[in-house]
């Protein structure tokens, strides 16, 4: 049995009126696909468009963005590898080739006025049957195949109830791994990490020193297996203030030493200078001692305007920005580059 639409490749325009429907009132996660539907028995080209019309019009008022008639068959048949095969490996590259989360494949046996239709949703993440609508009726008009036909392909909505309740399985990964992730802004641990998410639209946080911060937003299909891998971008961290900021202190360190060294000179021209003796050692020779003072503001002064003086040769090549530039943001900074 081939994966095209039997003679549904020709009620492609037919089709387009109720795929644009679709498209207007379908959720964003309820895109889908009619990938086959045969037909067996005595039924006109003409009833085969209606019912085939009928079908993408009761998928997309029962909330489905609907992909069908030449689109899809194109795409099929542009790998040889899926055209023709039904088995769930293929389904799920058919869905991905198609963009569809779900795949619809169907069968309407026509025996004179007797009908039976049969539709089956397939989950287009692992090609896995999601459930299947069927009814039939004795004695029939195509008017009532048409109304019986909406009614099978509104059933398939009830089956994403069932996938709905059923947890996402997601496995999350990081680049480093040991990022810490937040689900949802709910503290979720360390990557790796395997987390179990009801279905639905969850944001993910993740974090690591010398990284960026980093929000992914995901969709969680009940039922299915689904891994997110995130690549954290590396940002180094300054490890002090901005170069304009030290040259200033390195300034003010080389001037309040200068000062310091020409204050200790002073001190130490005074040194061993004869003075007036106080009145209780009158006759005596008195002699003024500044040594110590001189030695301290030399010794401290000396050390000070040689850092400031190292500090502004290290930070030499780091120029200030001329009129009408931009504010210099340089930092200290020591980093290493790393690829993940």
């Amino acid at each position: 049995m081939r994966w095209g639409c039997q003679w549904f490749v020709t009620a492609a325009l037919c089709v387009s009126v109720g795929v644009s429907a679709g498209v207007a009132q379908a959720e964003p996660h309820r895109r889908l696909a009619v990938t086959r539907l045969e037909f067996q028995g005595n039924l006109s080209e003409v009833g085969r468009l209606s019912l085939s019309e009928r079908l993408v019009a009761g998928l997309a008022a029962a909330g489905f963005q609907v992909f069908a008639g030449t689109a899809v068959t194109e795409a099929i048949k542009r790998d040889a590898a899926l055209d023709g095969c039904a088995k769930p490996d293929c389904r799920a590259k058919i869905a991905q080739a198609l963009g569809a989360e779900y795949l619809v494949t169907g069968q309407i046996v026509v025996n004179h006025k007797n009908y039976e239709i049969m539709l089956e949703l397939l989950n287009g993440r692992d090609g896995a049957s999601l459930g299947q609508s069927r009814e039939h009726c004795v004695l029939c008009g195509i008017q009532e195949a048409g109304d019986m036909m909406d009614r099978v392909a509104s059933a398939l909505r009830g089956f994403l109830a069932t996938t709905g309740l059923t947890p996402a399985h997601v496995t999350v990964e990081s680049r480093p791994p040991g990022a810490y992730v937040t689900v949802d802004g709910r503290a979720a641990g360390a990557t790796p990490l395997s987390l179990d998410l009801p279905a639905g639209r969850h944001n993910l946080g993740f974090s690591a020193d010398g990284f960026r911060p980093w929000l992914q937003t995901m969709e969680a299909q009940g039922g299915t297996t689904e891994i997110v891998s995130v690549e954290l971008i590396f940002e180094p961290v300054p490890l002090g203030p901005p170069v304009q900021t030290v040259r200033r202190a390195a300034w003010g360190g080389l001037a309040a030493g200068v000062v310091a060294v020409v204050a200790g000179m002073v001190a130490l021209s005074y040194n061993g200078k004869v003075v007036d003796c106080p009145p209780e050692k009158s006759g005596m020779k008195c002699h003024k001692d500044t040594g110590i003072l001189a030695g301290v503001l030399l010794g401290a002064g000396t050390t000070v305007a040689a850092a400031g003086g190292l500090v502004l040769f290290v930070a030499r090549d780091v120029e200030a920005p001329g009129p009408g530039q931009a504010q210099a943001t340089t930092s200290w900074v020591v980093s290493a580059r790393t690829t993940f």
